[in-house]
């Protein structure tokens, strides 16, 4: 593949309608918006910003006052992987004022669903809620595959029993891989590690308690930190 130096974001940004963007973390999204040669200094008063990232509605927040005066501001994470990013079926949480989303709708459609989810930084505070479901049920569907394999139950009949369970949509989804024994990279754990921070700390903030009862601390953080201990920082399948 050709290296491509692309221009700064300042002269990206200078004479567009809109701005999308969507980087790793919140230091990548405030070098882009905020450092040298950062969008803030050229972004016109008529464009909008459409933050896709995963960082919380915190960070949402932080935006506001680096922003131009007139400059729109919308929050659209995204919940999905490579295949929905292919296929266009992304679901997309938006926040911010409604003519904005109406406006921009069409745009937010080729990427896949768009749900307007409330005011400015409830996108990112919904892409929290979705993430945090998702380790637990991959975390339960493992261990109920094992307990199956372990008390001898043949796997078209696991299978089976699982799509009678709330677990059904995600064991159809995962069953190709699991009966291939093929899992090629989708995401990278020291990613799923910072979102499930990113969850702790929202909830922390809302002063909510996520917590297992007796347990010292939330389900949320366990199983991605072990997995990326016991893979030593690698990708997730």
């Amino acid at each position: 593949m050709r290296e491509r130096r692309l221009p700064p974001p300042a002269d990206a940004a200078g004479e567009s309608e809109v701005v999308i963007t969507m980087v790793t973390d919140l230091p990548a999204l405030l070098a882009v918006i905020a450092g040298r040669d950062g969008l803030a200094g050229s972004i016109g008063g008529s464009t909008t910003l459409i933050e896709m990232s995963t960082v919380g509605p915190a960070a949402v927040s932080q935006l506001v006052p680096l922003m131009p005066d007139g400059v729109g501001l919308l929050d659209a994470p995204v919940l999905g992987s490579i295949s929905e990013a292919e296929a266009g079926t992304l679901r997309v949480f938006v926040g911010g004022p409604t003519h904005l989303v109406q406006l921009w709708m069409p745009l937010l459609s080729t990427f896949g669903i768009p749900m307007h989810v409330g005011p400015l930084g409830a996108g990112a505070a919904a892409k929290l809620v979705a993430n945090s479901t998702l380790f637990g049920v991959l975390g339960t569907l493992g261990e109920a595959l094992a307990l199956a394999d372990g008390l001898g139950l043949a796997r078209d009949a696991a299978f089976e029993v699982l799509a009678a369970t709330p677990l059904a949509s995600q064991a159809e989804r995962r069953r190709p891989a699991i009966e291939s024994d093929d899992y090629p990279p989708r995401y990278t754990l020291a990613l799923a590690l910072k979102d499930a921070g990113l969850i702790i700390k929202a909830a922390e903030k809302a002063d909510v308690d996520v917590r297992p009862e007796g347990h010292p601390e939330p389900a949320v953080s366990i199983m991605p930190r072990i997995t990326f201990v016991a893979s030593e920082g690698d990708v997730a399948q």
